[in-house]
């Protein structure tokens, strides 16, 4: 259906502050002797010993600072504000919320660029389905990756959100989001909390930074992110 169900392809205002089992993963390479697993501690927010260690061993390069965190704790509202308090050349995409009064019926895919079209929705049909929404692959696979891969392309901040269920549904989508780690460029993003072969795949990569978000300890771990993402641009000389 090429892409069609599109909400519109104007200029977005951002909102203000307020895998499978088959896939090949390719884990980055140990900094040291051995290999660690950067996952968050969710009383603290902050990561564990394997970004701790790839900073000590004198890496180059960060590849990601990744937001995780329960549904609705605002990781999306987190990553604009990060985007909009470093001023980097970015590219991508990011998710928002479609509401018919209080009533959620799906989800909009905007890229960076302010393309935007339903990703998801109550009342799109078809197999790929994530609990009640179904799921528009071909939003996803001709809108959000080639937004990646340009910004990729063009040695932007790459963002993505999230790295979730829906978006994993799609083959070019992981094979997106490893190009772009294995290319070792920025990546400012989200990610699912719930398991996922994938996604914790990603999780444990030693050059992948997490954040971990809770509405509780959302300045903290915007500071946190914040302070993790401008050493990655430094690094990355953006």
């Amino acid at each position: 259906m090429g892409a069609q169900r599109r909400a519109g392809q104007s200029p977005v205002s951002m909102p203000p502050r307020s895998g499978r089992r088959g896939d090949q993963i390719a884990p980055a390479p140990a900094p040291g002797r051995g290999s660690t697993r950067a996952l968050p501690n969710p009383s603290t927010g902050r990561t564990g010993y394997g970004a701790y260690k790839a900073r000590q061993s004198g890496v180059k390069a960060m590849a990601a600072v990744l937001l995780t965190g329960p549904p609705g704790c605002g990781k999306t509202t987190v990553l604009i504000d990060l985007l909009k308090e470093v001023k980097a050349p970015a590219g991508g995409f990011y998710t928002k919320e479609l509401r018919r009064g209080n009533k959620r019926w799906g989800f909009a895919l905007i890229t960076l660029q302010g393309q935007e079209a339903v990703l998801a929705s109550v009342d799109l049909p078809g197999p790929s389905r994530v609990s009640r929404y179904g799921v528009a692959m071909d939003v996803l696979e001709e809108i959000g990756v080639p937004a990646i891969l340009e910004a990729l392309r063009k040695g932007q901040l790459v963002v993505i959100d999230e790295i979730g269920k829906m978006e994993l549904l799609s083959p070019r989508f992981r094979e997106a989001v490893l190009t772009v780690l294995q290319a070792s460029r920025p990546l400012l993003g989200t990610i699912m909390l719930a398991p996922h072969p994938f996604a914790d795949a990603i999780k444990g990569r030693w050059d992948v930074r997490i954040v971990y978000l809770t509405r509780e300890n959302r300045e903290q771990a915007f500071r946190e992110a914040l302070e993790a993402t401008k050493d990655m641009l430094a690094q990355a000389r953006i």
